[in-house]
C-alpha cells in the first residue's frame, strides 16, 4: 500500500454510520463503518498499456478508457471481472459514468484506474462511486486528474457483513437488469421506426413506396416535385439566446434545440420569451423547421414540424410553410431525405444549410392527402410508444437515483 493509504488506515473512522434505508433482516446490525479505497482494493495499473490509434489493430476485445469502451482491438491484457474508473478525461459528479465494471477478456489504456476490490462487493463499490461525487478528490485543470494518492483516499462506507453489502448489490441489480430491459426495448422501437420509414418512403429515383397502407394499394405513383415547389421557405427571426427567459409570454424554439431538444414532431415547447411580438417570425400549423447553421452537416439535416401556431422562430431556422401534411414532411425529410440535406449543406468549421439548397431538393409526394395523413399518423403513433418509454425509463433511472441515496449513508457521513 502506498503511503496514502496508509495515512488513511491510521485515521478509517469507526462512526456510527446508518442508512436512511435499511432492509428488515438488518435494522438492528452494527453500524457501517468506512474504509479508504486503497484498503479495500487492489491496484492494478501497473498492468495497463496505452495503444495509439494508428497502432490499433481491430479485434474483439473491448479497449477500455476512462468513461467505457472507446474501441475493439486484436489482443486482451485482462481476463477477469474488475472495476475501473476514470483517472482523466472522465466525469465525477455524483450519477455520472465514474466507476464501471468490465469482465471477461479486455484491454485497458492508461486513462483508466484498474481495481480489484478484495474487501467490498464489486457492483456494491461502483453503485457508491457513481451516486458519489468524486470531484473534490480531483486535481489539476489541463486536464483535471483523479490521481491513484487521491483514489486510494476515497472513504467507502461499509455494511458490517458481506451478507447486507450482497443485499444492497442485488437489490441495485436487479433495479440495472430492468433498466437495461426497457433500454433494450426503447431501441427496438427507434429502430423499428427508423425500418418503417425506410419503407414508407419512396427510394431515390422511385415514385412508390415499398410499404403502402391497404387503402392505397390501388393509388398511382407519387408525384415527384422540388421542395420549392410546395412549401414557400424563408428565415426565422431574433430569439437570442439572452432572450430566452422563464416565464416568458411567446413560446419559442432555436436550432440547437432541434437536435438536442425535440423529435420529428414539436407539441411541448420547452423556451419561452418575452421579446416583442412584432419582432418576431411566428409559426403557423404545421411549418417545418431545419436548422440554418451547426457544427456538424448532420445536426443541420435535423428537420421537425412546429405542431401548433404562434411559436416564434430563431433566426437560425428555414422555415417550409408547405402545401402538404407538415408532419408528412418533417419525417420525410428526417428519415430518408436527410443524408441528402447533409449533403447539401456548405462548410466545414461551420455548417450552413440555405433556403436555395432546401427548395431545389427532390421529393414525392402523395397526390392525395389522406395518404399523407394516414403516414403521419403512424409515424405519429409511434414516436407516442417512445415517448411512453422514454418517461418510464426515466422514471426507473430517477427511482434508482432516489433509492441509491437512501440505501448508502450521506455523503457528508462519509467524505
Amino acid at each position: 500500500m502506498s503511503s496514502g493509504a496508509n495515512e488513511m488506515t491510521k485515521n478509517d473512522k469507526q462512526r456510527l454510520l446508518v442508512p436512511k434505508l435499511r432492509f428488515p433482516e438488518y435494522q438492528k446490525s452494527p453500524s457501517w463503518t468506512i474504509k479508504s479505497l486503497g484498503n479495500v482494493c487492489e491496484i492494478l495499473n501497473n498492468r495497463r498499456v496505452p495503444i495509439t490509434t494508428k497502432d490499433r489493430k481491430p479485434g474483439p476485445y473491448p479497449y477500455y478508457g476512462a468513461s467505457g469502451i472507446v474501441d475493439y482491438v486484436d489482443e486482451f491484457i485482462f481476463d477477469e471481472r474488475l472495476v475501473l474508473v476514470g483517472e482523466d478525461g472522465a466525469k465525477w459528479e455524483a450519477f455520472d459514468n465514474t466507476a464501471f465494471i468490465a469482465e471477461d477478456e479486455f484491454w485497458v489504456n492508461n486513462h483508466a484506474h484498474v481495481l480489484k476490490p478484495i474487501g467490498v462487493i464489486d457492483t456494491l463499490l461502483v453503485s457508491y462511486l457513481v451516486r458519489s461525487d468524486v470531484g473534490p478528490y480531483v486535481t489539476g485543470a489541463a486536464p483535471p486528474k483523479l490521481t491513484l494518492a487521491k483514489l486510494k483516499r476515497i472513504p467507502i462506507p461499509l455494511p458490517p457483513t458481506e451478507a447486507e453489502q450482497q443485499k444492497i448489490a442485488d437489490c441495485l441489480r436487479s433495479l440495472d437488469d430492468l433498466i437495461a430491459a426497457e433500454r433494450r426495448n426503447l431501441a427496438a422501437l427507434r429502430d423499428h421506426k427508423q425500418g418503417l420509414m425506410q419503407q414508407l418512403f419512396p427510394r431515390e429515383g422511385e415514385t412508390r413506396p415499398r410499404l403502402r397502407f391497404p387503402e392505397f394499394q390501388g393509388a398511382g405513383d407519387w408525384e415527384v416535385c422540388a421542395v420549392g415547389n410546395i412549401a414557400k421557405i424563408f428565415k426565422g427571426k431574433g430569439v437570442a439566446k439572452a432572450d430566452i427567459v422563464a416565464g416568458g409570454l411567446t413560446p419559442c424554439i432555436r436550432y440547437a434545440e432541434l437536435y438536442t431538444t425535440y423529435g420529428e414532431v414539436i407539441t411541448d415547447i420547452k423556451s419561452y420569451t418575452d421579446v416583442s411580438v412584432s419582432a418576431l417570425v411566428l409559426s403557423e400549423t404545421e411549418d417545418v423547421i431545419i436548422p440554418a447553421s451547426g457544427e456538424t452537416k448532420a445536426d443541420i439535416a435535423t428537420c421537425a414540424c412546429v405542431a401548433s401556431a404562434g411559436v416564434a422562430l430563431g433566426s437560425d431556422l428555414n422555415v417550409l410553410r408547405s402545401k402538404v401534411d407538415g408532419r408528412f414532411l418533417s419525417y420525410y425529410l428526417n428519415g430518408v431525405k436527410r443524408p441528402e440535406l447533409a449533403k447539401v449543406a456548405q462548410g466545414d468549421t461551420v455548417a450552413h444549410l440555405y433556403q436555395a439548397q432546401i427548395s431545389q431538393l427532390t421529393v414525392a409526394i402523395p397526390t392525395d392527402a389522406k395518404e399523407q395523413r394516414v403516414i403521419a399518423d403512424c409515424l405519429s403513433t409511434i414516436d407516442g410508444q417512445i415517448s411512453v418509454k422514454v418517461a418510464k425509463l426515466n422514471a426507473l433511472r430517477t427511482h434508482k437515483h432516489g433509492l441509491m441515496q437512501q440505501l448508502f449513508p450521506a455523503s457528508d457521513s462519509a467524505v
